[in-house]
């Protein structure tokens, strides 16, 4: 993943307005696309979490038929339980990454520019802090996006290695019965 580096006052000296009121409106934009990936990314492990729900439910009742039906499968059973308890993981690897987090948002609350009215700063350099404090959401919320598809990909892998391992010992335990 590419690191962000938010800028520092020096990098701003000596730009003109018109730059940091370019820099400005596409920090913006891109705080914006943040939510929006982040929000995407939200739904798709919410998603998920319903298949897994799903397919562990199936998965452990047909472990449980075999398991307490006639005749009577244990190894075949237990497999079952064993890849519905993996889906069960999955889905709290999943959940994990939507959990509600700490998300900064585009523009600023009114009361967040008290000290700046209070101590009488220009436009320019508000402008200048502002953008400054863009690049620092930005770069936390991409440590936030980061953290939480690292999530998904173990919740993915779980499910996958579950199915895998699962899958191959109930063929195992058909052909060699």
């Amino acid at each position: 993943m590419s690191t962000i580096e938010p800028l520092k006052p020096s990098d701003l000296a000596g730009a003109d307005i018109q730059i940091k009121e370019e820099i400005k409106r596409q920090a913006e934009a891109f705080l914006a696309a943040q939510l929006q990936s982040g929000i995407a990314a939200d739904q798709r492990a919410m998603s998920f979490v319903s298949l897994m729900a799903a397919a562990a439910v199936v998965v452990a009742g047909g472990g449980a038929a075999l398991l307490l039906g006639t005749p009577v499968r244990p190894f075949l059973g237990w497999v079952c339980i064993g890849t519905a308890t993996s889906f069960a993981l999955a889905m709290g690897a999943a959940v994990e990454t939507a959990k509600p987090v700490d998300f900064h948002y585009v523009g600023g609350a009114p009361k967040d520019w008290k000290d700046d009215l209070s101590n009488r700063i220009t436009y320019e350099d508000a402008l200048a802090e502002f953008i400054i404090n863009l690049g620092d959401r930005i770069k936390f919320n991409k440590k936030i996006l980061e953290t939480n598809a690292l999530w998904m990909w173990r919740a993915v892998r779980i499910a996958w290695g579950g199915l895998g391992i699962g899958g191959a010992l109930a063929i195992g335990g058909l052909l060699f019965r």
